[in-house]
């Protein structure tokens, strides 16, 4: 039996929505607005789309949608007071 690359694997929008736990409409929706690569394996007389993810497009559209760790912002010194004025003496 041949050994099956990642690139030969295709999976469906409901399997890809059960993988991370969200509505199938979800993953849909981010095929039609093109954020998710998928394929449309529909024949030319089916009345709706079925599309196929390949698992590496999958992997990496998770992996660009990872958040980002947070930079350290730089505190900064409270700037030296320049003057002082004294209104009463000792």
């Amino acid at each position: 039996m041949r050994k099956r690359k990642p690139d030969d694997i295709w999976i469906t929008p409901p399997e890809a929505a059960a993988e991370i736990r969200v509505d199938p409409c979800v993953v849909r929706n981010w095929i039609e607005k093109g954020e998710l690569i998928a394929s449309n394996v529909a024949d030319s007389s089916a009345h709706r789309p079925r599309w196929r993810i390949r698992r590496l497009d999958f992997d990496l559209f998770l992996e660009s949608r990872r958040p980002q760790p947070r930079l350290p912002v730089p505190r900064r010194r409270p700037a030296p007071a320049k003057y002082e004025y004294q209104y009463f003496k000792d």
